[in-house]
């Protein structure tokens, strides 16, 4: 593997996606004709944090040209926080004010130099498949710095219904919703908080409506 190449974030996402057969999960992958459009285009992903599971589930959404923003302990896991750290994704310490700041100019540097885009867990922990956890700043500081679209990712829930004794373990629905232009929303500029408050809102309710429609159809 040539360490850190554009494509290889995507490869492995793809590669342990697949195995979420393996768990008795199928997973649907939906996205919206206007963020299809930006997927080369630099962006950046904000998705909802459940549990480890995600990594065989939601991963299956990751876009070519993406890298994402994980904690410093996922190089610990054997052979998946090894090959993650290969591909060029960033390991943040969340405990060192520093070594945050710089990994926030190192993301920039990916979007603006490199035409990157970045997936970022704006939770910042898994939430165990109950409700969104706050929202932290960074994802959308970098946007506004980059001036670049954000786009949602929605994953119904997962955390409690994974059983590893079962075969079956149902239905897992991820939605790439439309991408939100940060100047065309009806919020002050200068305030972080409304932009937060504006994606949480949209994502709950979204991961509502998938987890609704799961059990309609169960």
């Amino acid at each position: 593997m040539r360490p850190k190449c554009l494509q290889h974030t995507f490869l492995l996402g793809k590669l342990f996606g697949r195995l979420s057969k393996i768990l008795g999960v199928k997973v649907i992958v939906r996205i919206s004709k206007k963020s299809k459009e930006l997927m080369k285009l630099p962006s950046i992903y904000i998705g909802n944090h459940q549990s480890f599971y995600d990594i065989f589930t939601i991963s299956n959404a990751i876009q070519p040209y993406t890298v994402t923003v994980g904690k410093k302990n996922l190089i610990f896991i054997p052979i998946f926080g090894q090959l993650y750290w290969l591909c060029g994704n960033v390991l943040l310490d969340r405990k060192n004010r520093d070594q945050i700041r710089k990994s926030i100019l190192k993301i920039i540097r990916y979007i603006r130099n490199q035409g990157r885009s970045v997936w970022i867990f704006p939770e910042g922990t898994r939430n165990k498949g109950k409700n969104l956890l706050p929202f932290k700043n960074g994802a959308f500081r970098i946007a506004k710095i980059s001036r670049v679209p954000i786009i949602p990712i929605c994953s119904s829930e997962i955390s409690r219904k994974i059983r590893l004794n079962r075969w079956r373990n149902g239905t897992v629905i991820i939605e790439i919703l439309d991408p939100i232009f940060i100047e065309d929303q009806k919020y002050d500029k200068r305030s972080l908080t409304c932009l937060k408050k504006f994606c949480f809102n949209l994502m709950k309710k979204k991961i509502f409506s998938l987890n609704q429609e799961i059990k309609k159809s169960n």
